[in-house]
C-alpha cells in the first residue's frame, strides 16, 4: 500500500509548504502546547491533521487549532487511501509529547512517511530513530521543532532526499525486522 508509485500528487505542485500529521491524538501521548506552537508560529505552512482527535476531551483546544486558517482536520482517512494524502506533504510530524510513555513508542508512521520519500520531524522522545538521519530529525525543544521542519521541507524539494527517504524505509521494512527478530532469536537459541 505504501508505495510511491500508488499516489499521483508530487512535490512543487503546491504554493505553501504542507506539513502533516496522521495517527490517532489523545491525552497519554499528544503534545498539545506543540501543536499550537507550530501551528501559530508557522503561519506560512498549512497544516494537515489526519486521524482521530479527542474533541470531547479537550473542546476548546481542537476549536482554536481547528479554526486556524493554516489548519486542515481531515478526520480519519481509511488506511488503503492515506499514502495518497501523505504523498502530498512536504514534511510529516510525529506529535508525542516527551515523558516516558512516549520513550516506549516507536511509530510505524513514520516509516510510512519515508515510504512516501516524506521527511519527519519528532521531538527526541528516545534515541531508537538517531539511524534514521537525515530523514528523521529530533527536536530537543518547540522552538527548534519549527525550525527543523523548515530544513525539512526544503530538503523535500530534492528528488534524490526522497530516494534517500524511500531507501530507508525499505531498509526497516516489516519484513526486514522480521527477519533481524527471527536472528536475533536464532541466535539467542545457539546459545
Amino acid at each position: 500500500v505504501w508505495s510511491p508509485e500508488s499516489v499521483k500528487d508530487l512535490p512543487g505542485t503546491k504554493s505553501r509548504p504542507v506539513v502533516g500529521v496522521a495517527g490517532n491524538f489523545g491525552e497519554k501521548r499528544t503534545d498539545y502546547e506543540l501543536l499550537e506552537a507550530i501551528t501559530s508560529e508557522m503561519q506560512d505552512v498549512d497544516f494537515v491533521i489526519a486521524g482521530k482527535i479527542d474533541r470531547e476531551a479537550r473542546p476548546k483546544f481542537w476549536e482554536k487549532l481547528l479554526g486556524k486558517e493554516n489548519v486542515v482536520y481531515k478526520g480519519f482517512i481509511p488506511h488503503d487511501e492515506l499514502p495518497s494524502e501523505v504523498a502530498g506533504w512536504d514534511v510529516g510530524l510525529v506529535t508525542d509529547r516527551v515523558d516516558e510513555y512516549a520513550s516506549y513508542m516507536h511509530h510505524n508512521k513514520l516509516y510510512q512517511y519515508l515510504a512516501m520519500g516524506v521527511p519527519v520531524v519528532s521531538m527526541r522522545i528516545h534515541e531508537d530513530y538517531e539511524g534514521l538521519m537525515p530523514c528523521v530529525v529530533m527536536a530537543e525543544s518547540h522552538d527548534e521543532f519549527i525550525e527543523l521542519i523548515r530544513v525539512q521541507a526544503k530538503r523535500k524539494q530534492v528528488g534524490a532526499f526522497r530516494e534517500t527517504c524511500r531507501k530507508l524505509a525499505e531498509e526497516n521494512s516489516a519484513e526486514k525486522r522480521a527477519e533481524q527478530f527471527m536472528n536475533c532469536l536464532g541466535n539467542s537459541l545457539e546459545s
